[in-house]
């Protein structure tokens, strides 16, 4: 049975009988045979440096493997020499301190975690160090011609091709920046792909993201837009008051900056007295980014937040500062520089900008000196 110690002794007979037992033999561990690696064969080679890859065993002899060796000669009359001090524990090898020019074979051998060692692998053939420069290329699927577009909830899987000699380092962007840790994507880069995973899209995972492969023969950089549907972010604050009264308060905000990837369609907005905990319902279909409440109690403390709204449904509310319910009249701000035009002998026209605040009033006219 595979895993157990065993000990054998031998009996002889005749037509006479059988003899006293040999002594027995020393304890023998029972273990299956572990299949030799699969044929190593080269991803990178520069002028002092292999990078080799190859398959596990087929059978690993009932106990998992636990590392692999790398052997290198340059002639068949030449021995194998180890190239790794410590076992590999990836199908995957850079074999340094080559010289450049030269031919090398080599070959593989696993071991499994009881100790069993594998045949060595069929040897890689010959393979020569050269300084083969080539730019890194990027390319996408022919389906991401366009982007990517998913669905609030559902995952994103974005893989790059990517080639170049000396292998290149890869580094992804999203909207010109490093990407955030906090948004849960997941990168993973191997020899000839990259790839970004995330679990859950949300609204927060839309952007431009940016590939940018480098190595010393020059840097390419490759955009994709990914969209994500979903429901609008927060409408552009602060929310702002003016023409504040006794009774009314007109509330200015601006449009999401993410839109969910959708028209927005209309603003939900809810108030609630400060000294209450429930939040009323006031307008739940406002097309501008202009509100004016009305039947306010004077005295009263205000707070409102507002919602946009798309065609997957309502987002996340802005909640606006307190205010009080009362008159809050100020003199207004200066108007623009007047500017002349149509000037005659005895007529000139001039224009200004409104006052950037009103002081709380409507704007009753203009005094001209």
């Amino acid at each position: 049975m595979d895993g157990l110690d065993y000990q054998f002794r031998v009996y002889a007979e005749n037509s006479a009988g059988i003899s006293p037992a040999s002594d027995p033999s020393k304890l023998h561990l029972a273990v299956s045979p572990v299949d030799p690696p699969g044929t190593p064969d080269y991803i990178d080679v520069t002028r002092e440096t292999i990078t080799l890859k190859w398959t596990a065993p087929m059978r690993d002899g009932g106990s998992k493997i636990a590392g692999y060796s790398v052997e290198k000669r340059q002639g068949p009359e030449d021995r194998w020499v180890r190239c790794n001090f410590i076992d590999v524990s990836e199908c995957q090898y850079t074999v340094t301190g080559l010289s450049p020019g030269d031919r090398y074979e080599f070959r593989i051998l696993a071991r499994n975690a009881v100790g069993t060692i594998s045949p060595p692998s069929q040897s890689s053939g010959y393979i020569m160090t050269r300084d083969d420069a080539v730019a890194p290329t990027i390319e996408f699927g022919a389906e991401h011609f366009e982007g990517l577009t998913v669905k609030a909830g559902e995952s994103i899987r974005l893989k790059a091709l990517i080639t170049g000699r000396p292998v290149p380092q890869v580094t992804w962007f999203k909207d010109g920046e490093d990407i955030d840790k906090r948004l849960g994507i997941e990168i993973t880069t191997d020899i000839g792909y990259s790839t970004i995973f995330v679990r859950d899209a949300s609204r927060d995972h839309r952007g431009v993201y940016r590939v940018e492969a480098k190595n010393a023969s020059g840097t390419r950089q490759v955009d994709l837009t990914i969209r994500v549907q979903d429901t609008p972010g927060k409408v552009g604050g602060p929310i702002r008051f003016t023409n504040i009264t006794e009774e009314k308060a007109t509330l200015w905000w601006e449009p999401p900056a993410n839109d969910g990837c959708a028209a927005i369609t209309h603003y939900v907005i809810e108030k609630r007295e400060t000294s209450r905990v429930s939040w009323a319902l006031i307008e739940d279909h406002c097309e501008a980014c202009s509100y004016t409440a009305l039947r306010l109690i004077k005295g009263n403390e205000y707070q409102f937040r507002i919602s946009a709204a798309n065609k997957f449904g309502v987002g996340r509310p802005l909640e606006s500062d307190p205010f009080v319910a009362q008159a809050h009249y100020t003199v207004p701000d200066a108007p623009g520089t007047p500017e002349p035009s149509n000037v005659t002998g005895n007529s000139i026209t001039l224009t200004w900008t409104r006052p950037k605040s009103d002081g709380g009033s409507d704007i009753d006219h203009y005094i001209l000196e």
